[in-house]
């Protein structure tokens, strides 16, 4: 162990004061924020690299059917990492005629609470249900309704050296 790895850390800065002319910067980022977005200029080229591997698959029938997954651990609440990909693997199956499965991946139980599960399915129709249904298929899956075939295959892997 090194002595720098002994040392206590730094102490943190609870507050940043800012000086006027960075207020003026924060306050011009806020009115830019409020004007209204232009629509999206026609995309050309390559659309997209997740897209173009499946329109090749299917172009070449490696697939039948596109199905996608987003497996979020109940710990806490989603943030816009997990609301980037609940779009992507929902639309994507959307947009190819598939289906997602929504799999709550429950294999922490010290951390994991009924009230994140519940706050996760929420915002997952919030963002992409389009009527009364659940987007996903099939219902709710949990990592921990495999266990069994997980520790099955486990001892298969073990006995095989």
């Amino acid at each position: 162990v090194s002595a720098a790895a002994l040392q206590p850390p730094a102490p943190r800065r609870k507050h940043t004061l800012l000086k006027a002319e960075e207020i003026e910067v924060v306050d011009a980022r806020r009115q830019r924020k409020q004007t209204p977005a232009e629509p999206p200029q026609e995309i050309t080229g390559r659309k997209h690299f997740i897209r173009d591997i499946i329109e090749n698959d299917i172009k070449e029938k490696k697939h039948e059917t596109i199905i996608t997954r987003f497996p979020p651990e109940p710990n806490g609440y989603l943030h816009l990492g997990h609301a980037k990909s609940i779009c992507l693997n929902f639309g994507i199956a959307k947009d190819y005629g598939g289906r997602t499965h929504l799999r709550l991946d429950d294999t922490n139980p010290e951390k994991e609470q009924q009230i994140f599960a519940d706050a996760i399915l929420e915002d997952v129709r919030w963002l992409v249900g389009e009527n009364d249904e659940d987007p996903w298929f099939e219902g709710v899956r949990h990592a921990s309704d495999y266990f069994d075939v997980l520790y099955a295959c486990a001892k298969l892997l073990v006995r095989r050296g």
